[in-house]
C-alpha cells in the first residue's frame, strides 16, 4: 500500500509505503533520480570541500524534491558553520513544513521506524529541531516533538528518552521522569537511575530515593565518581548548561553530570545526600575500559600522501593532517573517535572548526576502510553526532 503526498505546485514529493502492519517508509519515485543524483555529488563536493559548490546543488535539490531530509540536513549543517543564523532559521521552517506534510499522512497508530534507512534523515531532523526547540527554551514544543519521535520510533535508536527527560526536568514533570526510569533499559545507559533518585528528592520521597541508591551497582556507583575529584570532593563546574547529544557514545555515563548536573544543583541538598548515602571510597574505582579497535586504520604519512594526490591545496592537506593528529592513539576504535570528539567540543569549538573536524574524519575513513557497511556505519554515527553537537552551540 502507497500513500501518496498530497502535492503542490511542480516538483516531485515522496510517497508513504507501508512494510508491515502500521509500518511505513518514505520513498521516492524514479522520476527523483536526477535529483538524488545530484544530492550525492553534493556530497562528493562537501568532502572536497567544495562548500559553495554543494550548498548550490543541494539548494537545488531541496527546491525539487519536497522531504529530501538529506539534502535539508547538510544545508542545515553548512550554514550552522557559516553561523548564518537567518538562514538556519528559514531552513528549519521549511522542514517543519514538510514534516507535517508527512505527519499528516499518516495516523496517530503508524510509525516512521528507524530500521527502515529512507526514515532516518528524517527522525534526524525532527531530533535536531526538537533539540533546537529546547537549546530556545521552547520547552513544550520540545516535549511535544522528542514524544513524536518515540511514537514513530518506539525502538529509541536515538536515545530520545534521554533529552526527553533533561526537557521534562525543565518542565518540572518529575512523575513523568520516574515513569520513564522505571521503563527505561538502564543497561544502555547506568546514569539514567540517578535521574529517578533526583526525582524522588525532590518530591521529598527520601525512602524511595534510599532505596533506588541501595540497589545501585558498581557501574552506577561509577557515575557518581566522575562527579567527584581524587579526595571525594565535588567537582567545580562553571559551564553554563548545554546538552551534549550522546546517542552515539556507548559509555553514555561519562557525560551524565554535564548533561545533568545543573537540576542537581538547583535542588538544595540534593548532592550532600547522594555523599551521604553513596560511599564509593568502600570499593575500588572500576578500571577503565580498554577502547575496543574495530576500525581499519594506517599510518597518517599514507593519509597524507593520498591527500597529495587529490591535489587539494597545501594549505588544505595541512589542516586535515592538523586535524587528524587530533586523533592519534584512537583511530583504531570508534568510541574512542567519537569520546575525542566530545571532549574536543568541551574544550571549545566553533562550528566551522567542528564541520573541519568532521570532515577530515570523513575523509580518513573513506580512505582506509574498505568493507562499504563498516564505513556507512562509521559515516552515519559521524553525521549523528555532528548534527546533534552543531544543533546545541
Amino acid at each position: 500500500m502507497v500513500r501518496k503526498l498530497k502535492k503542490r505546485n511542480l516538483f516531485v514529493s515522496p510517497s508513504l509505503e507501508r512494510v508491515a502492519d502500521s509500518e511505513y517508509l518514505i520513498v521516492f519515485p524514479e522520476s527523483a533520480d536526477e535529483h538524488i543524483q545530484k544530492h550525492y555529488e553534493a556530497v562528493e563536493n562537501l568532502e572536497n570541500d567544495y562548500l559553495v559548490v554543494a550548498e548550490k546543488e543541494l539548494t537545488e535539490v531541496t527546491k525539487s524534491l519536497k522531504g529530501h531530509f538529506a539534502s535539508h540536513n547538510l544545508l542545515i549543517d553548512i550554514a550552522q558553520g557559516n553561523n548564518d543564523q537567518s538562514r538556519v532559521a528559514k531552513l528549519f521552517t521549511a522542514g517543519e513544513r514538510e514534516v507535517k506534510t508527512i505527519l499528516n499522512n499518516i495516523s496517530k497508530k503508524d510509525s516512521l521506524p528507524w530500521k527502515y534507512g529512507s526514515n532516518r534523515d528524517f527522525l534526524r531532523f525532527l531530533y535536531n529541531l526538537g533539540v533546537r526547540a529546547l537549546s530556545t527554551s521552547s520547552l513544550k514544543k520540545a516535549e511535544e516533538i522528542f514524544k513524536n519521535i518515540l511514537r514513530l520510533n518506539p525502538s529509541d535508536d536515538q536515545d530520545v528518552k534521554e533529552i526527553l527527560v533533561d526537557t521534562l526536568f525543565d518542565l518540572g514533570k518529575y512523575d513523568e521522569i520516574i515513569s520513564i526510569s522505571k521503563n527505561y533499559d538502564h543497561s544502555k545507559n547506568s546514569a539514567m537511575i540517578f535521574n529517578e533518585i533526583l526525582c524522588h528528592y525532590i518530591k521529598g520521597d527520601l525512602d524511595s530515593a534510599k532505596a533506588l541508591i541501595s540497589d545501585l551497582t558498581e557501574e552506577n556507583i561509577s557515575v557518581f565518581r566522575n562527579l567527584l575529584d581524587g579526595e571525594g570532593n565535588i567537582l567545580d563546574d562553571s559551564s553554563a548548561h548545554n546538552y551534549i547529544p550522546i546517542s552515539v557514545i556507548q559509555n553514555k555515563s561519562l557525560f551524565y553530570w554535564e548533561n545533568f548536573r545543573e537540576y542537581w544543583e538547583s535542588c538544595p541538598g540534593s548532592i550532600d545526600f547522594l555523599k551521604e548515602n553513596i560511599k564509593p571510597g568502600e570499593a575500588p574505582p572500576t578500571a577503565a575500559a580498554e577502547l575496543k579497535s574495530d576500525l581499519e586504520i594506517c599510518p597518517l604519512e599514507n593519509f597524507g600522501e593520498h591527500l597529495t594526490e587529490k591535489k587539494l591545496k597545501e594549505t588544505t592537506v595541512k589542516e586535515h593532517m592538523d586535524n587528524i593528529r587530533l586523533f592519534e592513539g584512537v583511530l583504531s576504535s570508534k568510541e574512542g573517535v567519537l569520546e575525542r570528539v566530545l571532549e574536543i567540543y568541551k574544550g571549545g569549538l566553533t562550528k566551522s572548526r567542528l564541520n573541519k573536524i568532521i570532515t577530515t574524519l570523513n575523509q580518513y575513513f573513506r580512505f582506509v576502510i574498505e568493507d562499504k557497511e563498516a564505513l556507512k556505519e562509521v559515516l552515519s554515527d559521524l553525521k549523528t553526532l555532528r548534527e546533534g553537537l552543531l544543533n546545541s552551540m
